[in-house]
């Protein structure tokens, strides 16, 4: 089974699973220092990933018409 970013899967009243929307998306004040960890340079492997998956769970950056 596959998964794609920003879903989760759920069972139905049939037991049936299937996927759904996660609505947990990170703010732009968190995304914004996520960036900052990203960038430095002395930052811990495991800050740069908790940073990444943040920045991973962002809303999309292009405009709705």
């Amino acid at each position: 089974m596959t998964s794609r970013p920003g879903c989760d899967f759920k069972c139905n009243q049939e037991g049936v699973m299937t996927m759904v929307r996660n609505p947990k998306q990170t703010g732009k004040k968190a995304a914004s220092n996520a960036g900052k960890v990203l960038a430095d340079p002395k930052a811990t492997k495991a800050e740069k990933s908790a940073a990444a998956s943040a920045l991973a769970q962002t809303p999309s950056s292009k405009k709705k018409k």
